[in-house]
């Protein structure tokens, strides 16, 4: 006899892989007035919020981030621990945790959304920021999230050092790479790291990094499609604004070098 996915499962499923029905789900709505628009950003926060509490929650229960150099728990959470009956002690720390797993997601959000906004700006292909933080939303909160999920497991999961190393060698290079673009004679802390042997590599750890590998392409992907859909630019302007998405690292990557020449010259 067959089985089928739960109803829920194949939602999460097919707006992962079709991203075109959720990106672009009711941009209608941004030409509706100012209180539908109201309602449409509490809607997109509120779908934020969902989706930071799936990526930082697992993580937190897994003890990720748990310290007991948290110091007294604040009166707020003393006091929604009190009315809930739990040690104060114990919410706070879970809290500070969530609050340390949930920064990367955050920061990582909005340097998309400025870069991204910023790049549709430049192109004169803005339709308003709303529609960005439309795209942003869904593309962080679903594949942003996803990247962070996947190169976290890779630290953790047993078997898989090769497929790491892999990812670590690759962020190596694009570092060296870059320094060695700009003729910068900059010593790197720490060695660079050498690829490893790719034949020792385990299936959990290739299926780690066809699923990484994917989860750019589908991240890269939503962005256009906002660009496409949101703003209403041309394949070229979207093209082009996800092209400045990707020279960002770049651009960081130089910003740190000059800065480093420039307070140690």
């Amino acid at each position: 006899m067959a089985r089928y996915l739960p109803t829920w499962l194949t939602l999460i499923v097919w707006a992962f892989v079709n991203p075109r029905s959720y990106i672009g789900a009711q941009s209608s709505v941004y030409e509706q007035g100012f209180t539908m628009r109201i309602r449409k950003a509490v809607r997109l926060i509120a779908l934020y919020v969902f989706g930071i509490g799936l990526y930082a929650l697992p993580l937190t229960y897994a003890g990720i981030g748990m310290t007991d150099a948290v110091g007294d728990p604040h009166p707020v959470a003393a006091s929604l621990a009190d009315s809930l009956g739990w040690d104060a002690g114990e919410l706070w720390l879970f809290l500070t945790a969530f609050a340390e797993n949930s920064v990367f997601l955050v920061a990582g959000s909005v340097l998309v959304f400025l870069v991204l906004h910023a790049a549709v700006v430049l192109l004169w292909a803005s339709n308003g920021m709303l529609q960005t933080v439309h795209t942003v939303v869904y593309a962080t909160g679903v594949y942003l999230a996803a990247i962070y999920s996947l190169v976290w497991a890779l630290s953790i999961v047993d078997g898989v050092e090769v497929a790491e190393g892999v990812v670590l060698a690759v962020q190596s290079r694009f570092i060296t790479g870059v320094v060695d673009l700009v003729g910068a004679d900059l010593q790197l802390l720490g060695a660079t790291t050498a690829l490893p042997e790719t034949s020792d590599l385990t299936s959990t750890g290739v299926l780690l990094l066809v699923a990484l590998a994917c989860a750019c392409i589908y991240f890269l992907y939503s962005m256009y499609l906002g660009v496409r859909i949101n703003h209403g630019g041309s394949r070229l302007t979207a093209v082009g604004a996800v092209a400045v998405v990707l020279a960002s690292p770049v651009l960081y990557v130089i910003g740190s070098v000059a800065f480093t020449l420039l307070i140690n010259p």
